[in-house]
Parts: structure tokens; sequence; C-alpha cells
């Protein structure tokens, strides 16, 4: 179905095809920038025309609504106004009744926004991997006192030093609580772990657009899933598909599925 769209410049009534909902794009007449609706914007089919007119083409003419008898016509189940019979949407409410326009429509919101429109932006792969990245940095420079130690000590001599591979276990203990108190706070507090917090994204909740606080980002987004992943073969499977899950339309692992979370940028 078409997007039907008015150049603010010179007035002309453009169409774009569905893909190119909330992008910006020039008016073919005077050059001028339009913003192209997103697809919670689009009239239904009675003041978009039929999708015949399109004519294949990203823009062209304008173009005028074919009358409608009125036995080609239903009231919206949502608020009772009369719409066109073949209406993917209700001009007047809103409501959606077509599945695949549905769908366009989360898709769209949650590519360019959050679920319910009114959040941070979802981060996008590059951010996710560069936080990642610098969660390993710091977890290696945290453990990196005791590890070396425990290289110093000598583990595979007959007669390996004692009191640095003492101390070595000691300094493992003691970063790994240490990067482990951080990241605690920081998902209490700012559901931020280093690397998030370094990068300026965010894990935030679904189904409210705020963060998504110690229970959800911490105990689900990462206990849960650990423990999952720790399960002998089906954990590696898990993991796998886990980080795979990343390259999908919304860019939610499972253990964000899990969580109820995604990642956002809140720079």
């Amino acid at each position: 179905m078409p997007i039907s769209v008015d150049c603010p410049q010179c007035g002309k009534t453009l169409r774009a095809k569905d893909s190119a909902a909330g992008r910006m794009a020039k008016c073919p007449s005077c050059q001028g920038v339009i913003t192209i609706p997103s697809i919670d914007e689009v009239y239904d089919a009675e003041e978009a025309g039929t999708d015949e007119a399109a004519s294949g083409a990203e823009y062209g003419d304008s173009y005028d609504s074919p009358a409608i008898p009125e036995e080609g016509r239903r009231a919206c189940p949502a608020c009772g106004e009369m719409i066109a019979e073949v209406a993917k949407k209700c001009r007047h409410c809103g409501e959606i009744f077509d599945a695949e326009l549905k769908r366009q429509r989360r898709g769209t919101q949650r590519s360019s926004r959050s679920r319910r429109g009114n959040g941070p932006p979802i981060a996008d792969l590059g951010k996710r991997f560069l936080g990642a990245m610098a969660d390993g940095l710091a977890a290696l420079l945290f453990m990196a006192p005791g590890i070396g130690l425990v290289i110093a000590a000598n583990p595979d001599a007959p007669q390996p030093d004692e009191g640095l591979m003492i101390a070595g276990g000691v300094a493992l203990f003691v970063g790994f609580l240490a990067l482990l108190v951080i990241n605690i706070y920081l998902l209490v507090t700012r559901s931020q772990t280093i690397g998030k917090y370094l990068m300026n994204t965010q894990i935030i909740d679904i189904e409210t657009d705020e963060p998504a606080g110690f229970v959800k980002a911490w105990v689900l987004r990462s206990f849960v899933n650990g423990l999952i992943g720790a399960i002998p073969y089906l954990g590696s499977c898990y993991s796998l598909i886990d980080i795979l899950m990343i390259f999908s339309e919304e860019r939610r692992c499972l253990h964000d599925q899990i969580a109820g979370t995604y990642v956002a940028d809140i720079s």
C-alpha cells in the first residue's frame, strides 16, 4: 500500500513505498526535503487509494481516492466509525487489522525507536559488539594481576612457587569479586555493565521503555542465561543461538527474550 505525503514546500501530494517509511527524501518537483510518514501513520485504503495506483515507482504524481459505495464500507470494530471494507487500518482510531501491516509497524518502530515508540532507539550492531569487547577487556584487566602471579609461579615446574600460586589465586578471586561488584552496582543503578557504560548503551525493559533494573538486567539476563549456558552439550547450542539472535530484526538475543529487555543507544 503506497504512503501519501504532502511536500511542505510546494504542497504537491506524492506517494512512496512502504519500505521508505520514516525516511527523508527530496521532492521531485521543488527538491525540498520531505519526511515520509512511518507505517503507523499511513491512512487506510480509503484515503491512500488502490495498490494499482502506486505504479511501482517510489514517488509519482498525486492521485485521487476512488469513490467507495456504501455497500463497500463497514464499521471499525474498535471505534465504530465507517471505513472502507478493504481498509487495513482505521483512519479514525488507528486500529490495524492486517497482520502483515502490524508486523511492518512493529519492525519499523523497533528498528528506529523502541517497542512502544517513545523510548530510546535500539543500539546498532557496532555498539553492541564494542560494548561486549569492552566488557571482555575489563574482565581481563581485573584478572591480569592474578594471572600474572600464577604464570610467575611456574605451575608446570616440578616445584612451583607455592607463595606466588596462593597470591595469584587470591588476586584472581579479588579481581573477579571487584568486577562483579562494579557490574552489579552499574546494573542496579543504571542498567549497564562497564562496557555498556563506556559505549552509552543501556538495558531497557521492553514493556515500559524504562531502565530494566537489577532483576531483569542481571538475574534474568545474566545469571539465568549463564546457568542455561553451563548445561553440558545443550548449553553450547544455546549459547551459539543466543549470539546469532543479535542479527534478528529486533536485535534481541535469547537472554533478552528471557528477560523481556532490549539494548538501547542513549548517547
